[in-house]
């Protein structure tokens, strides 16, 4: 019987770890990200809200919390890459082949991640609305996007703001201090991009060694 019961508890423990990662929209393409996508490059983010700034910090807090996942080397894109000022402005559209094989080459990546800060409201409460895409440079394939809106009125999004926040700092004397996400830009900013990374997957061995060999046949060349 407690053989039983630990089994259970162990089932709810991953159903509810799987429930976290899954609370916003995204997609993931049928195999994952193959294991040729070793260089990604993250292009310049569009802002398609009112605010002219809404893109600096969420686009620092993205370009951090995807890096910390080590599924591929990461490097953010110059702004003034004149390939990146070319590129559509609906992040939805489409690369011409020549465009893919132009960022390919001057970007040295296989990958790029690409997206908009569709919406942002600070007030009368934090909401902010995002979209991102992994394209493969190569095919054009869409590996993985994410499209969703956060709006921390909502009692679900604040007790995931709570959790996130309690994990990250700890407990601490102001057991209020995750509210900061729903007033700051900055704390706001690094809760969804947290929420955006864990909708990748979690970085395995087979990955790590692939990386590796990659990157020690290039250093060859």
């Amino acid at each position: 019987m407690a053989g039983l019961a630990l089994a259970a508890m162990i089932v709810l423990a991953a159903g509810c770890k799987r429930e976290t990662r899954t609370q916003i929209g995204f997609y993931m393409a049928p195999g994952g990200i193959p294991a040729e996508i070793t260089r990604v490059a993250f292009v310049p983010m569009t802002n398609l809200s009112e605010f002219p700034t809404a893109t600096d910090g969420m686009g620092a807090a993205l370009a951090q919390a995807v890096q910390a996942t080590k599924l591929f080397h990461f490097e953010v894109a110059s702004p003034a890459d004149s390939l990146c000022t070319c590129l559509p402005r609906d992040p939805k559209g489409q690369f011409s082949l020549k465009q893919l094989s132009e960022l390919r080459r001057s970007l040295a990546c296989d990958a790029i991640l690409v997206g908009a800060v569709t919406q942002f409201e600070p007030y009368p409460h934090m909401q902010g609305g995002l979209y991102l895409r992994l394209v493969d440079v190569r095919t054009g394939r869409l590996i993985w996007s994410v499209d969703h809106v956060w709006d921390t009125a909502d009692e679900k999004v604040r007790k995931r703001i709570q959790a996130f926040f309690e994990h990250e700092l700890g407990k601490t004397d102001d057991p209020l201090k995750w509210r900061l996400a729903t007033v700051s830009t900055q704390a706001f900013d690094r809760y969804v991009a947290f929420e955006v990374a864990e909708t990748l997957p979690k970085l395995t061995a087979d990955r790590t060694s692939a990386l590796y060999q990659k990157q020690a046949g290039r250093q060859k060349l």
